[in-house]
């Protein structure tokens, strides 16, 4: 769903993502704009920018009476992962790295894109909680998506 940096301390911390901070989204404004020649199919910008999921549809819809939905969650130590790049999350055409990569840089951690889950299972992995039960740094637990056919204004 999304990938990104922040400093913790121990024990509890709070959180908070907005969908258009997601490094797998692209803003509304882009999924739906007008198509014209610097950004017509196999131009450069239209393989970046273009590349992403639409932040509106980072969620699945739910049902009006809840749906279950696994959230897997992973933390670890970035100084280990980090490659140096002079990635800039605010540069144009950035905000999906973690789904399209980045334009003529190294992605910007050392695991490979996918990853945990580029992994084979183990031959005891059933489920999505065998997978995670594993590893400390990982955890998941169920959460429900409530459809309420309400539309937000965009600001």
């Amino acid at each position: 769903m999304t990938w990104f940096t922040s400093a913790v301390h121990p024990g509890e911390n709070r959180i908070i993502r907005h969908s258009e901070q997601s490094s797998v989204t692209i803003p509304y404004e882009r999924t739906f704009r007008r198509v014209d020649a610097s950004n017509m199919p196999g131009t450069e910008s239209f393989r970046f920018c273009n590349c992403g999921w639409p932040d509106h549809m980072l969620l699945p819809k739910g049902h009006a009476n809840g749906q279950p939905f696994d959230l897997f969650i992973m933390v670890s130590d970035y100084k280990d992962d980090a490659v140096g790049s002079g990635f800039n999350p605010n540069e144009d055409c950035n905000d999906s790295h973690s789904y399209c990569g980045l334009r003529n840089q190294l992605f910007p951690d050392r695991r490979a894109m996918g990853f945990p889950f580029d992994r084979l299972p183990a031959a005891e992995d059933h489920l999505l909680r065998d997978f995670v039960g594993r590893f400390s740094n990982m955890s998941r637990t169920v959460t429900e998506i409530l459809f309420t056919n309400t539309v937000i204004a965009r600001t």
